[in-house]
């Protein structure tokens, strides 16, 4: 099963990341910010493709929705993990959502 692993490469250790994988998730693409305190992902789940945000410090999981709704392929995080750019398809149509996060 695929999973989600950050690693601290000065220690070469992984970092715990407790609640972000789930034994009923794919994770299909992944970004983090510089700090690897935030961490993007696309994951099918339950027959669904879907964008989460984890946030290490808080160990949460949050739904990112998609306005208009599409099927997400991609995610990259800026270094601050403010922004967020999702790659979705919508209606054939490959486009790029910028999406500003609190």
């Amino acid at each position: 099963r695929e999973q989600v692993l950050l690693v601290d490469l000065r220690n070469r250790l992984p970092i715990p990341l407790p609640g972000l994988n789930r034994p009923d998730a794919q994770p299909l693409s992944v970004s983090t910010d510089a700090r690897g305190e935030r961490l993007a992902l696309v994951r099918h789940r339950q027959g669904r493709t879907e964008v989460v945000l984890y946030r290490r410090s808080l160990a949460s999981l949050e739904a990112i929705p998609l306005q208009p709704d599409g099927v997400p392929r991609r995610v990259a995080l800026d270094p601050e993990g403010r922004t967020l750019a999702v790659e979705v398809s919508r209606d054939g149509l490959w486009q790029l959502d910028l999406i500003t996060l609190p």
